[in-house]
Order: C-alpha cells, then sequence, then structure tokens
C-alpha cells in the first residue's frame, strides 16, 4: 500500500508524462494511481491541485503552439488541404480554450452589482404615510373618490 507522499510523487510524475505523451488517466494507470484517488488527492493536497493546473495551462500553451505550425506549413505548402488544416487548428484552439479558459478561451464577463434598497423602500413608506385620506382629498382640485369618505385619522399605514 502506498503511503500518500508516494502517490502524490508517483502523481507528479504522471503530469509530467501528460504533458510529454497526453492521456492523463493512462499516465496516472502507468503509476498505479485510479482515477478516483487522483481526484481525492487533488482535492485534499493544494500542491497536486496547483500542479494538475499547471500541466493543463502548459498543455494549452502547447495547443496552440501546434497551431501556428499548423498555418506555417499551410503557408509553406502548396500540396496542403486548406480545409484540414483549419479543421485541425480549430479543434486545437478548442482544446487550448478548455484547458486554460482563463486565456484561451471566449471572453465573456459578467459584472453584476447589487443594490440594498431597503432604506429607500422605508423612506418611502415613510413619506406615503404622512399622506393620508383627509390630506391628500384637501389639496385644492382633488376629490374624495366614488363610494370612498375621506378619512382624518392620520394613524393608518396604506401599505400595512
Amino acid at each position: 500500500m502506498l503511503t500518500k507522499e508516494e502517490k502524490i510523487e508517483r502523481i507528479f510524475k504522471a503530469l509530467d508524462d501528460y504533458v510529454e505523451r497526453g492521456g492523463i488517466e493512462q499516465r496516472l494507470k502507468e503509476q498505479g494511481i485510479s482515477w478516483r484517488d487522483f481526484f481525492a488527492i487533488r482535492r485534499a493536497d493544494g500542491r497536486v491541485a496547483i500542479r494538475y493546473e499547471e500541466t493543463q495551462q502548459d498543455i494549452a500553451h502547447q495547443a496552440l503552439h501546434k497551431r501556428e505550425g499548423i498555418a506555417e506549413n499551410l503557408l509553406l505548402d502548396a500540396t496542403m488541404d486548406a480545409r484540414r488544416a483549419r479543421v485541425s487548428a480549430d479543434i486545437l484552439e478548442r482544446n487550448a480554450a478548455k484547458l486554460h479558459p482563463e486565456r484561451y478561451g471566449d471572453r465573456i464577463q459578467h459584472d453584476v452589482q447589487t443594490v440594498d434598497l431597503t432604506g429607500a423602500i422605508a423612506d418611502a413608506r415613510q413619506r406615503a404615510a404622512v399622506v393620508t385620506d383627509a390630506s391628500w382629498h384637501a389639496l385644492p382640485g382633488r376629490q374624495a373618490l366614488p363610494g370612498k369618505q375621506a378619512t382624518t385619522s392620520d394613524d393608518s399605514d396604506p401599505f400595512a
């Protein structure tokens, strides 16, 4: 049975192999680490999480370098199929965006700001409480609503 530190060392080796040869799940199997153990250790140990994130970023950088190489080859080789080169480049770009979305992903940013309106609502209720039926209808040009009589009490809360 491997100790936690031995598992972490093997995970680091698998991550190094992943950068060179790809296929993280296969690299972990070669080191005797299950996919489930890898995720459990990655959640529990910050070193593994950071190293995995750095590895993903490295692979994203490599994918974009390959994409640039395809574009250069297309310019240099007139016999190369442009559609296939475009598809390959698009796939590499999408993979880079998945692996490192902060740098290579679509830039969609939502800035949401919330405002606390409880104070403004309380002030509005206070101002509205001052205007009662009697004071409203006493204004020049105002009449009582049909079927209602103007009240003279100021203690009624219209929002209660």
